[in-house]
């Protein structure tokens, strides 16, 4: 939420937080992360963080994805050999030390396509809405790991 006051919580899933348009500043262990349109940021589960934007074009998508959901849906991505494959099983089976990862995206065309569409079909008629989302993040996950892959 817009003009509220940041405050520290934590969630026991992935948390996808999308920069659509503005600025917004993440605060996770003692550290300011400014965050601009087109980043994207995954944290881990039971991460405390805290989040703020506070000017009127500021948009920032959540994307919330329960750590039994992506095990089921996303675990094959793991077997791959990628920055975003090797973080998700440092969460998975160690203590990371670092529990998010950054991308600087330039607000690349495919990732934030994907990332709106499946904020799109959020509310749309559920049996069809958990296929195309997992579709979508599927999709994303994976283009999102061999973009990063690249830079």
């Amino acid at each position: 939420a817009r003009y509220t006051p940041a405050f520290w919580h934590r969630h026991d899933f992935f948390e996808i937080i999308f920069v659509q348009n503005g600025t917004c500043t993440n605060y996770v262990l003692g550290r300011s992360i400014p965050m601009r349109t087109g980043d994207i940021c995954i944290m881990a589960p039971d991460v405390t963080h805290s989040l703020s934007a506070f000017h009127d074009e500021d948009y920032i998508i959540n994307i919330l994805i329960r750590k039994s959901t992506f095990e089921q849906s996303f675990f094959g991505l793991l077997d791959s050999d990628t920055i975003l494959s090797d973080f998700f099983k440092r969460t998975f089976y160690q203590t990371s030390e670092i529990p998010y990862l950054l991308f600087h995206s330039e607000n690349d065309p495919v990732l934030t396509d994907l990332i709106e569409r499946a904020y799109a079909e959020c509310g749309q008629q559920k049996d069809i809405e958990n296929k195309w989302l997992t579709l979508y993040y599927h999709y994303f996950l994976s283009t999102f790991s061999v973009v990063m892959n690249n830079i």
